[in-house]
């Protein structure tokens, strides 16, 4: 489980249907257990515990870091930020032989200059959502938890 919640929450960005997958994946795997315990094997003894240990230290340093990493992703790699922010690139055209290769006629690169403001602009969302994260972290963990436990 804690490795799939790390797939779902670090690459959000780049994967958006892992979180719907994970669910089909959660009631199948749930249904397996059902028919696993009411019909091959007894059901296992009961061990009570007050919480789920170190576990929990590596959820929450998970989701700290998928803030980070759906950060870079949404900034670097997509061109979400090229249509909210079109100031901070500039258009290449491609020659024809590399537009057969890329299958695009141009490529954005950040402007000369403008380079500082992206990186500003990154490191204050970086920031801005960190501290939303840390500020609800125990509640969207704990919502988390509930969600994918279940």
């Amino acid at each position: 489980m804690v490795i799939q919640i790390g797939y779902v929450t670090l690459f959000a960005g780049a994967f958006p249907l892992a979180a719907p997958l994970s669910i089909v994946c959660n009631v199948l795997e749930l249904y397996s257990d059902i028919f696993k315990l009411s019909f091959i094997t007894k059901r296992p003894p009961v061990h009570r515990i007050t919480n789920i240990g170190v576990w929990c230290i590596l959820v929450k340093g998970i989701v700290l870091l998928s803030v980070f990493t759906n950060l870079y992703i949404f900034c670097f790699t997509s061109e979400q930020l090229m249509t909210y922010a079109p100031s901070l690139f500039e258009v290449i055209p491609l020659s024809s032989e590399e537009a057969l290769k890329s299958g695009s006629d141009h490529i954005h690169v950040i402007a000369p200059g403008a380079g500082m403001a992206v990186a500003t602009v990154m490191m204050s969302l970086e920031h801005i959502v960190l501290a939303l994260v840390a500020s609800c972290g125990s509640l969207f963990l704990k919502l988390l938890l509930l969600l994918t436990m279940k």
